[in-house]
């Protein structure tokens, strides 16, 4: 009887630098500040946002801004 040999292919399959992580971090980072910058200003009242020179319009079109006007 035969012995049974592991297959070993000689490609193997390409690994995920830690910096595409890194970078897939920073991304979650940023999103999840970024929500919760959203959350706290619409959280405010309408004095409040005045208050600090914003109206509910400015919030909303900052956050909705396309993604290659973000600051």
């Amino acid at each position: 009887m035969g012995t049974i040999s592991s297959y070993s292919p000689s490609v193997k399959a390409p690994e995920l630098s830690t910096d595409i992580w890194s970078k897939f971090i920073d991304i979650l980072k940023k999103w999840q500040k970024r929500r919760q910058e959203f959350a706290d200003l619409t959280a405010m009242s309408d004095y409040q946002l005045q208050d600090i020179g914003l109206t509910r319009n400015d919030v909303y079109r900052e956050f909705y801004k396309p993604t290659s006007q973000r600051s």
